[in-house]
């Protein structure tokens, strides 16, 4: 551990060579690694312990954390005032900042899917709740489609609750997983039918309490907002 390496060279003078995040930017410049702190860490590791000296390695530790939190700064580096600037990869190479490589943004796979909106005359609408495994387990949804790469194409009528004249709202509800980002369109309807197998009426008062996923939240907050502007424009 980090820690431990810094308190054994610092306060008993053992040869370890403690990395924190200012000597593993240090290492990085001064032998200008390629991939990020995290995916060089072994080169990092590796090369600080050859740089660490047999005699005073505390002071040559405390000493490179100095230089990192005073001088070799993540931005704006003062490179004419570093004692290691004639050994300094990174400065030659004229680019400094760009030591550490900054990671590579993760590209989440892209789903879609569809869901419903069924809201009878008294201000209810259907939802459902979820399996008691998996992905948002055994929260409570809108009735909709499976979340695919595909998306549900022109076959979304299938998954309908009920039967009805179904509208698809302008706005869709985006959300950021951890293994993929989705899209979810909006269909909504006013119906009278009977809940159908699987499915409950929920007042719009107890959202709140009804154990909605925060993206389900959004989907039915845009789907009220979305209804409750027709109605007003309908009753103009």
């Amino acid at each position: 551990m980090r820690d431990a390496a810094a308190i054994a060279a610092i306060a008993f003078g053992r040869h370890t060579a403690p990395v924190d995040g200012n000597i593993a930017r240090i290492v990085s410049r001064l032998f200008a690694l390629e991939g990020s702190v995290a995916q060089a860490r072994n080169a990092i590791a590796a090369a600080a312990g050859a740089l660490a000296p047999t005699r005073r390695p505390g002071d040559f530790a405390q000493a490179l954390m100095d230089i990192g939190a005073t001088i070799c700064r993540p931005r704006n580096p003062d490179c004419s005032a570093c004692p290691l600037n004639e050994v300094c990869a990174a400065l030659r190479s004229g680019a400094p900042e760009a030591y550490p490589r900054r990671a590579e943004a993760q590209v989440r796979p892209q789903r879609r899917g569809t869901v419903f909106f069924a809201r009878r005359t008294n201000g209810a609408f259907l939802a459902r709740r979820r399996p008691s495994r998996g992905l948002l387990a055994s929260t409570v949804e809108l009735p909709g489609t499976p979340w695919t790469s595909e998306g549900p194409g022109g076959a979304w009528r299938d998954a309908a609750p009920v039967a009805a004249r179904w509208r698809r709202l302008p706005d869709a509800v985006e959300q950021v997983f951890t293994h993929f980002a989705l899209t979810l369109t909006i269909y909504a309807a006013a119906v009278e039918a009977a809940a159908p197998d699987g499915c409950f009426w929920v007042s719009p008062d107890s959202v709140g309490e009804a154990g909605f996923s925060n993206v389900m939240r959004r989907a039915v907050a845009l789907a009220l907002g979305a209804d409750e502007r027709r109605r007003l424009a309908e009753s103009l």
